[in-house]
């Protein structure tokens, strides 16, 4: 999707290596996931996307009775990926808030095998309500670094 696209050269702190390239089309594709999931105005269920030596590419969602239980699932699950895993997207919903203003955030955390601490972005968005549609708010944006979840994986 083009609003993922541009995102990709925002932040000028983001990894830019070549393994990193396969790492960011991970993030960028669950982000998109995501943002397609709450622009229906349904809640996002957290999930985990991974993808193996092979590249082949595994969804997991994380569903509880409180969302805060579901995300807590899907980092446990980040944190102890098969050994085949090289790199996962973790992306759940959260608020963030800018110049006073709170926004609804999706937020995907990524992370590579054996790269160290991993990253994440945030893209907000207004729910639609009242005859206003869906939109998401500005670009994508790099968040800040993450744990290193391979460090205690399989």
């Amino acid at each position: 999707m083009a609003r993922a696209q541009e995102a990709r050269t925002v932040s000028s702190d983001a990894p830019t290596n070549d393994s990193s390239v396969a790492l960011n089309d991970l993030l960028f594709k669950a982000l998109d996931h995501a943002v397609d999931s709450v622009s229906t105005g349904e809640p996002l269920i957290p999930f985990v996307l991974t993808e193996d030596t092979h590249g082949q590419r595994t969804l997991q969602r994380f569903q509880s009775d409180r969302l805060e239980w579901s995300v807590a699932q899907a980092k446990e699950a980040a944190a102890n990926l098969s050994h085949d895993v090289v790199r996962y997207a973790m992306a759940y919903d959260a608020f963030v808030t800018v110049a006073g203003e709170r926004f609804d955030t999706v937020v995907v955390e990524a992370g590579e095998r054996g790269a160290g601490p991993g990253w994440s972005v945030g893209q907000r968005y207004r729910k639609a309500w009242s005859g206003h549609q869906f939109q998401t708010v500005g670009n994508p944006v790099h968040l800040g670094n993450v744990e290193d979840r391979f460090e205690h994986s399989a």
